[in-house]
């Protein structure tokens, strides 16, 4: 005797990307990121808001303690108000590393496994391609928005 098979039941295709990184650097641009990237994420989606602060190469830590205080202090409360209030369609998690904006920004994304980096960008000439966004476009993991 032979079993006929159940035809699979489809699945209904999800809307959005489910894991979305937005670098941010407190402009107007990078709040427009935000602001796109929760829509792209959809109601399922996670978004996750990167600050990269910059360190200083060939200077002792322990020099720029009170510096790199400071400016943790700063992007931390300038994070929690970015992100304050926002609970639709994505909620965003807040995120603040250390070292060099692209090569962390394209680190967060692997390790976060993002689908999609959603940043800011501005024009740019011939002679000036050594962006930040430029550089993440070429080494990210995952597909990369860039929002002028």
């Amino acid at each position: 005797m032979r079993r006929e098979r159940r035809p699979r039941r489809a699945t209904r295709p999800r809307a959005g990307f489910r894991r979305v990184l937005v670098p941010v650097d407190f402009t107007p641009r990078s709040r427009a990121s935000l602001e796109l990237a929760t829509q792209l994420a959809g109601p399922e989606g996670h978004v996750r808001v990167l600050h990269v602060i910059e360190t200083i190469e060939h200077l002792p830590a322990r020099s720029l303690h009170g510096f790199y205080a400071r400016l943790t202090r700063a992007a931390t409360r300038k994070l929690r108000e970015l992100v304050a209030g926002r609970s639709r369609p994505a909620t965003p998690q807040a995120e603040l590393r250390f070292g060099n904006r692209a090569a962390e920004i394209v680190r967060c994304a692997a390790s976060c496994r993002a689908d999609l980096i959603v940043m800011a960008s501005h024009a740019v000439s011939a002679a000036d391609w050594a962006t930040v966004s430029y550089r993440v476009a070429l080494a990210a993991p995952c597909s990369v928005l860039l929002v002028k």
